[in-house]
């Protein structure tokens, strides 16, 4: 292999002779050149460089251009330069110079008119640009490809953006504002694309003027002070800080506020007198209408515009011992994301309250179901041992019957029960102060002092868990009873007529029915089983309690099956819908088994056999244990499954 010296190299070069090598060549390095390369440069000892021709683009162009003959464009073909107007190097590649930068070719275009060229909002001294500020410049492309624009003020701030165009026509360009002006003048921008001056220059006019105040606002760092519960009206002392960087002082002050949420607002008016680090106050107005979290938004004045929120946390009491509320509605209503549980109410509609002298009661709430108000609770074993009517109180005497007598015991009657007028720790301890579940019922102003007043939604469920509003066995059996008119509102009228009906819907053993004022007969309602009318009547008498009949034996009475589908365990029996005159079973006709107590005592818990027996041999479910013990003796009885009367 035959090699040469750098000098004869140089030689040659100097005294302008051509030199034809038909060998390969390496320069810089004693190693063999690469098998593939006519010319190898290693640095590897020499730690040098290669330089290209160093061209702008004007001088690029006078090489070879698009303009050039197809010879010259031919013959060119590869020759590469390093572009100082970009920055980068570029090869021929036959038809046009391709940039190695990024691979791609730049767009060729230019600035049809200048006087379409719009500048867009108002440029102040010390007023850092924002997404406001911009300018829109129209462009005919003429070569598809990559640009990047430029608007040039040479006062601290300039306009940009890039991209790529696809294809070549008109477009509109917005280049984004950055930077902030430094000096009070009118500027003239100048275009350019990757460096260059896009076209003939225009006459574009920026004016900056100098501010008449303008600040800037750390969002990040505000900060909320005080306390905000809600009905109470909004202090010296519940205030928002805001940090704040003044660039320009001036005579008219901020005025900021945000909008009324929650029922209150923030506000500010502040003046600044000097340059540099300051904070504004912000006071609050109104009084807060419901617990939770609240984002409050701001956008300041002045100069420079900043869009800027921060989270307040309102809090409520309303529920409490010290601040009880009328029903569980109202406490909804102002803490829906509050948890079900047990809260303090009050009579607000008795003179009591008017003077501030009502005693309150407690009560569990379901407040995530939409604020219902547990009115009354009894179980099984309270049915059958406990809710009896002697002939002492105008009755025949229903010992050993799981009978609740509707004359008695029915919603309109006045049966307080068990009810907690003091708070834990008042009078004797803890133990004093639980909800007896299994027997418990307020007073019947406490029923009928509410929102709605005669059109008071009630809710009946039966269920296995007294406090859980996810009960499986109370989600597939329960009815809502929609009163239309005062007469029909079980609350206030013992029914003389079990005809009437009164608007309801709901399930049993999970298959939905309801009953309507008017329509489906003139006795009947609607269930899921057979789509057709039923005799399901929601009534209250002298001798029953309310409760919805299907009247088994009337002559139209409807024989469908109707499916259970037990919580626990068994199999899948049928029963017939018509069979079940007592849906949930408060008062003492023909029972289906297992629905609300079990047949015989010691009937299985779980076995679900269709069969109906009289209230005489209803017993107790044997689970749910509870002490009902009245002494220090412990009494421990099992429950059975709750049934429970809620108000809204």
């Amino acid at each position: 292999m035959k090699k040469l010296t750098i000098w004869k190299l140089l030689l040659a070069a100097m005294l302008c002779v051509p030199l034809s090598v038909s060998a390969q060549v390496t320069i810089g390095s004693g190693r063999l050149p690469s098998p593939n390369a006519l010319l190898d440069l290693d640095a590897t000892d020499v730690k040098k460089g290669i330089h290209l021709p160093r061209l702008t683009e004007t001088e690029r162009d006078a090489l070879v251009s698009e303009t050039s003959s197809d010879a010259d464009k031919t013959l060119n073909m590869g020759l590469t330069i390093f572009n100082k107007s970009c920055g980068c190097m570029e090869t021929w590649t036959g038809e046009e110079w391709f940039n190695l930068c990024n691979g791609v070719y730049e767009a060729e275009m230019e600035i049809p008119a200048c006087n379409r060229i719009r500048v867009y909002g108002e440029y102040s001294r010390n007023a850092p640009l924002n997404d406001q500020l911009y300018i829109i410049l129209p462009v005919k492309v003429n070569k598809p490809g990559e640009y990047n624009l430029m608007g040039i003020s040479n006062n601290g701030y300039f306009f940009q953006t890039s991209g790529t165009f696809a294809d070549v026509g008109m477009f509109e360009i917005r280049l984004f504002g950055m930077g902030t002006p430094g000096i009070v003048r009118v500027d003239n921008l100048l275009i350019t694309n990757y460096g260059e001056q896009l076209g003939t220059a225009c006459d574009i006019p920026v004016n900056v003027r100098a501010l008449e105040m303008a600040y800037k606002v750390d969002c990040d760092n505000v900060q909320v002070f005080g306390t905000y519960q809600t009905r109470q009206y909004m202090g010296f002392n519940n205030y928002v800080e805001i940090p704040v960087e003044v660039l320009e002082p001036g005579t008219t002050p901020t005025s900021i506020q945000t909008e009324v949420i929650n029922g209150i607002r923030f506000y500010a008016n502040k003046t600044f007198n000097t340059i540099g680090e300051d904070t504004i106050v912000m006071r609050s107005d109104g009084s807060p209408k419901q617990e939770g979290t609240f984002t409050y938004t701001f956008i300041t004045d002045g100069a420079v515009k900043t869009t800027c929120s921060f989270k307040v946390n309102f809090i409520s009491t309303l529920g409490t011992f010290e601040d009880p509320s009328c029903n569980c509605l109202e406490i909804y209503e102002e803490r829906p994301f509050t948890p079900n549980g047990e809260y303090w109410l009050i009579d607000c509609k008795s003179a009591q309250a008017d003077l501030g002298q009502a005693t309150p009661l407690r009560t569990f709430c379901d407040i995530r179901g939409g604020g219902w108000t547990l009115m009354w609770s009894y179980s099984e074993y309270t049915a059958r041992n406990t809710y009896i009517q002697s002939t002492a109180t105008g009755g025949t005497g229903n010992s050993g019957r799981m009978l609740v007598y509707g004359g008695y015991w029915g919603v309109s009657q006045n049966r307080e029960v068990n009810p907690i007028t003091t708070q834990a720790g008042n009078d004797g301890g803890p133990t004093a102060h639980v909800i007896k579940y299994h027997n418990f019922r307020l007073n019947k102003d406490a029923w009928e002092h509410l929102p709605a007043g005669d059109k008071s939604l009630m809710k009946v469920r039966i269920c296995e868990s007294p406090t859980d509003m996810d009960d499986e066995w109370g989600l597939n059996n329960y009815a809502i009873i929609m009163p239309n008119t005062r007469a029909n509102n079980p609350l206030f009228t013992n029914f003389g007529d079990y005809r009437v009906r009164v608007p309801a819907e709901g399930k049993v053993f999970g298959k939905k029915w309801s009953v309507s004022a008017t329509g489906g007969g003139t006795d009947g309602g609607w269930d899921e089983i057979s789509g057709n009318r039923n005799y399901m009547r929601l009534y209250n008498s002298a001798g029953f309690c309310t409760h919805w009949d299907f009247a088994e034996g009337w002559s139209n009475a409807s024989t469908t099956p109707f499916q259970v589908i037990p919580n626990k365990g068994g199999a899948v029996n049928t029963t017939y819908m018509r069979r079940l005159n007592n849906l949930f079973g408060w008062f003492g006709e023909t029972e289906v088994n297992h629905h609300f107590g079990k047949c015989g005592a010691t009937g299985e818990n779980y076995s679900f056999e269709p069969a109906t027996c009289a209230d005489s041999n209803l017993y107790p479910h044997s689970f749910n244990p509870v002490d009902i013990s009245t002494t220090s003796t412990p009494n421990i009885q099992n429950q059975g499954r709750y049934l429970q009367w809620f108000v809204r």
